[in-house]
């Protein structure tokens, strides 16, 4: 690749974060913020390279957003390869995440989606188990957002046709929302005097 071609790539890079709606990003950031306050898990979930994406924000969310002591509450559905493997093999790969869910999640959490398309079948059955259990959902999409956009409570989405831009405003905006919930935690500390956390 040439200096000018990765002068532009870079630049188109920067043009799609700079594109993405700060207002959804801020309202996203508050409901995750919502359920770490409350005690909640918030689960990730994505394909591909948006599953390592999902796995890094759910290490991010568990020891970056440490506060007085405590992080949050945090799984990535795309970590276990075992898991996967299995109920891919023995339901069928459209269910891997949602199988996850009906078992681990709880009224209150919250579910995050990574996802270029925003059409993945197996991210479209989690969102819809979600919305059975009553879970928060958010998720950060490319190109015009897919079916997730128009079912999930908070969508962010990338308005880019190149994965590569994608993921990578993507992986920015899990850095932002974990400093989000972070800084959140700390003034909810500092206004209410501690942290009040749900007893299950």
């Amino acid at each position: 690749m040439m200096y000018d071609e990765v002068k532009e790539w870079l630049a188109g890079a920067r043009r799609a974060i700079e594109a993405v709606d700060v207002a959804a990003v801020a309202r996203a950031g508050e409901a995750l913020a919502d359920v770490r306050f409350r005690g909640g898990t918030i689960f990730a979930a994505g394909n591909g390279g948006s599953a390592s994406t999902a796995n890094h924000f759910a290490c991010d969310l568990q020891k970056a957003t440490r506060v007085e002591g405590r992080g949050t509450r945090a799984i990535s559905l795309s970590d276990n390869a075992a898991l996967l493997t299995a109920w891919g093999n023995d339901l069928s790969f459209d269910s891997v995440f949602a199988e996850q869910l009906r078992l681990m999640a709880a009224r209150g959490d919250a579910l995050v989606l990574f996802s270029v398309s925003g059409s993945s079948p197996n991210l479209i059955e989690a969102l819809s188990v979600a919305r059975e259990m009553n879970l928060i959902t958010v998720a950060l999409l490319g190109r015009d957002g897919g079916r997730a956009a128009l079912i999930v409570d908070h969508a962010v989405i990338v308005e880019s046709d190149d994965y590569g831009w994608v993921e990578s405003a993507h992986l920015v905006l899990e850095h932002v929302l974990t400093c989000y919930v972070r800084r959140a935690m700390r003034e909810r500390l500092v206004t209410n005097g501690a942290v009040e956390e749900v007893v299950r």
